[in-house]
Formats: structure tokens, sequence, C-alpha cells
């Protein structure tokens, strides 16, 4: 069956399943031949599809990987070109006001010059009145601690409200 989903080999494996079962004799327990045969081959190509799809996730995650890592290259060496930009800038700011040239300068392929502009230096924060302070609150539901509470209340036979314990089934490809 070429390009069948494993979700279509599934549910076949699933009805030659039942059929095999339907075909047993209850009172001899003799079994068709022919529905165990196409039984084991539509399970055998259900694991070979299955096996082939785990290879292709585990070739995505070396990709992901792969980019990752090659994306925290490239953002080290941004934050090297970018540092080593502010280092010129100032150095070039201050060459310039060091030699009177807070007018700026103009050449073919740059125009320099200053903005002045203020920045706001706290020296004590504990004298700044209150009412010019930001209050930053954030409330956050610690999943952990919940965990532990809701299986608290079920081991008492209570019930917990607002979050509850889902189970789920995490594939894992090695």
């Amino acid at each position: 069956m070429p390009n069948v989903t494993l979700m279509k080999l599934g549910e076949n494996c699933t009805a030659l399943y039942n059929a095999f079962i339907d075909s047993i004799d209850e009172e001899t327990g003799e079994v068709d031949l022919a529905a165990s045969v196409a039984l084991d081959k539509a399970q055998a190509e259900f694991e070979k599809k299955a096996v082939d799809v785990a290879t292709v996730v585990r070739l995505l995650d070396q990709d992901a990987s792969a980019y990752k890592a090659e994306a925290d290259r490239l953002a080290a060496i941004a934050k090297q070109i970018s540092s080593r930009r502010d280092w010129l800038k100032q150095y070039l700011a201050d060459a310039l006001i060091q030699a009177g040239y807070e007018k700026g300068i103009s050449g073919m392929t740059a125009k320099i010059s200053f903005r002045t502009s203020e920045e706001t230096i706290i020296d004590d924060a504990t004298r700044i009145p209150d009412d010019l302070m930001k209050v930053v609150t954030t409330y956050t539901p610690d999943k952990t601690a919940i965990k532990a509470a809701i299986k608290a209340a079920q081991a008492k036979g209570e019930t917990f409200e607002g979050a509850h314990i889902n189970t789920k089934l995490n594939i894992q490809i090695k």
C-alpha cells in the first residue's frame, strides 16, 4: 500500500484483528490461517511505517538542534559586533568632545552630530517617595504545588477546585 498513512494502517490492523478473532472456531479453537497471515502482514507494515515516522522525528530533532546551535552561535557573534560598535561609538564621541567638535563633523560617508538627552539616575531608591515607585506583582500558578495539593485532596477523598491532573502518554524516540 504505497502512501498509506499510519492511521489507515492502524485501522486496517484493527479490522484484520477483529476479523481474525471472529474467524476463531469457538468449539475447536481453530483459526483461519489466511486471516492470521493477513494480520501478521498488516502488523509488520504498520510497525515499519511507525519506525519510519519515528526516524523522521529523530532527524527533525537533529535539524532543530543544529539550527538552534547555529542561531546561538550567530547571536553570540551579533552580540560581539554590537559590543564592538558601542565601544567604537563611545570612542568616537570621547575623541570628538576632547578635540572640541561638540557640533559634529560631516564627511562623504557619515555625518556625526550630538543631541542632548536626559537620563534619570537613582542614587538611593530607599529615599524615593512611595507614590513615585512602581509596584510590580505577578501571580502565576505554582503547578508543582498545585499537583501536590490535588493528590493530597484525592488521597483524602476530596475534590480540588480550579485545576486537575491530566495523565498523558509522552512518546519517546531514541
